[in-house]
């Protein structure tokens, strides 16, 4: 049975109208045209967090590399008695503690700003990760030499640097993702 041009136009007015309500009130886009636009929108999901899941996520990040440090260092060693354990897990909790005085703020305040935007997602958690890594590792340079390395930028053409600023990066987005759904 075919539909008549009257018949049809009305269907796909009520279809776009309701359609493009239901992008008013869930995604915020003013209009929509067609069908279609409809289609490729609804597959765009923007997930907000909230503050809690943010400051949670933030906490548990750097744990899973600091554990497998912590563990490589006591492997690395041949340091398995108890004392050398502890003091090993000791010091890795002021490595924690120094992330959760130096970093978490900062990247409290970048990640609350990129959610209020709806877009807080993988890239720019990488991208902010290796942009708070930054004076993490120079004060930890220092820490180590004391002295300032002139020539701070080149410890991103580093592989292992990279990898291991990014990896809390991911580690922040999976627990972000894990604490939403």
């Amino acid at each position: 049975m075919a539909l008549g041009n009257d018949t049809t136009n009305v269907i796909f007015k009520y279809l776009r109208h309701n359609e493009c309500h239901f992008l008013k009130n869930e995604f915020r886009f003013e209009r929509c045209y067609t069908v279609n636009t409809y289609r490729i929108n609804k597959r765009i999901k923007f997930v907000e967090y909230t503050k809690e899941e943010i400051v949670k996520a933030l906490l548990l990040a750097p744990l899973p590399l600091l554990f497998f440090t912590a563990l490589l260092f006591i492997i690395m060693n041949h340091e398995y008695s108890l004392y050398s354990i502890l003091v090993v897990f000791a010091g890795h909790g002021l490595v924690y503690l120094a992330y959760c005085i130096l970093t978490v703020p900062f990247s409290f305040m970048i990640s609350v700003l990129l959610n209020r935007y709806r877009i807080l997602n993988l890239l720019t958690i990488c991208m902010s990760s290796l942009i708070i890594a930054m004076p993490f590792f120079i004060i930890f340079g220092w820490s180590h030499t004391g002295e300032l390395s002139n020539e701070w930028w080149k410890m991103y053409t580093d592989i292992p640097t990279i990898l291991l600023a990014l990896f809390p990066g991911l580690c922040y987005w999976l627990f972000l993702i894990k604490l939403k759904f």
